[in-house]
């Protein structure tokens, strides 16, 4: 890939870094506090999509990226200012009505996605990699816009909130940890404040890392930094933790893999399925109901158990 492939809002062609910084705004990083939040955890489910297509796509499927982003920074810093929508109690009801997706209107990646999902389900969407479910929950926290359709919180179109009002009602637990240089409390409760350590104990406790936590030299004043030697494992429970002290009403486990696997079994079994392949929804239903139609769904929890000589 040549240095110069990528595009300005003008349509010039500057550098990758010069790119990265003016799609940067794009993940609205509104001050200095949240910039490492939005940055590093809920953004990633953006970068992934963007990284792939940068390092694979060919030179037109870059620059329309390029251009499309650009407009859409313009366009939307422009109009969140006018929007005032809040939802003051959450009941968390989600909806999708006829949604549709692309980065250019001639190559859909979302084809008409509609679902409806009441407070209290759980919902696993599953599919190859590819099938759009990453671009599902982007779409859902505004860091995409549909091309057309609408999705509704609560009966409200989040085209309505601003972004950082869609933001608050979530919290993310990814497969790809994530720890900035600080304390582990301040890792713990970031911008949530008047968080006393008994909650800190009892959430700790919850998800196994209290014992870890007492080893600590500072407990929970420790600095996580090179010379604290810290587990892959720890690093999910810190996460677990973080999103169980901040309580939003809506919560995203995004374990980004690319088949259903032994450990997202259990939640699989009690949830209701959506398996999506190539932007749509092609099977739905529960665990056991979808192994028995020994259809899509059938076939990729099966190839998990398939011996490969």
């Amino acid at each position: 890939m040549s240095e110069k492939t990528f595009y300005d809002f003008k349509g010039e062609p500057i550098g990758v870094k010069e790119f990265i910084e003016l799609y940067e705004p794009y993940y609205f990083i509104e001050n200095e506090k949240d910039k490492r939040i939005r940055h590093t955890q809920t953004a990633r489910c953006v970068e992934k999509e963007i990284v792939a297509i940068l390092k694979n796509g060919d030179i037109e499927s870059r620059a329309n990226l390029a251009k499309v982003m650009a407009w859409k920074i313009g366009k939307i810093k422009h109009g969140e200012s006018k929007k005032n929508k809040k939802l003051e109690e959450v009941k968390g009801d989600v909806e999708f009505k006829n949604v549709q997706f692309g980065y250019h209107k001639d190559n859909l990646i979302i084809k008409n996605f509609s679902i409806e999902l009441k407070r209290g389900q759980k919902v696993a969407i599953v599919g190859p990699t590819g099938a759009g479910k990453t671009t599902i929950v982007n779409l859902l926290m505004r860091f995409y816009e549909v091309t057309s359709g609408d999705i509704l919180i609560d009966g409200v179109s989040i085209q309505e909130m601003k972004r950082e009002e869609v933001h608050n009602l979530f919290d993310m637990i990814l497969q790809d940890t994530w720890l900035f240089h600080g304390s582990v409390r301040e890792n713990l409760v970031y911008n949530k404040e008047n968080v006393t350590n008994e909650t800190l104990d009892m959430v700790c406790k919850a998800v196994g890392l209290q014992h870890f936590i007492q080893t600590l030299p500072n407990g929970y004043d420790t600095i996580l930094d090179d010379s604290i030697n810290i587990s892959e494992g720890q690093k999910q429970q810190l996460t677990i933790a973080r999103a169980m002290i901040k309580d939003a009403p809506l919560l995203i486990l995004d374990e980004a893999t690319s088949s259903v696997d032994t450990r997202t079994e259990i939640v699989i079994q009690n949830a209701i399925i959506l398996v999506m392949n190539k932007g749509d929804i092609i099977e739905q239903g529960t665990h056991e109901q979808l192994l028995a139609k020994k259809g899509f769904y059938a076939e990729l929890y099966n190839s998990q158990f398939e011996i490969v000589s």
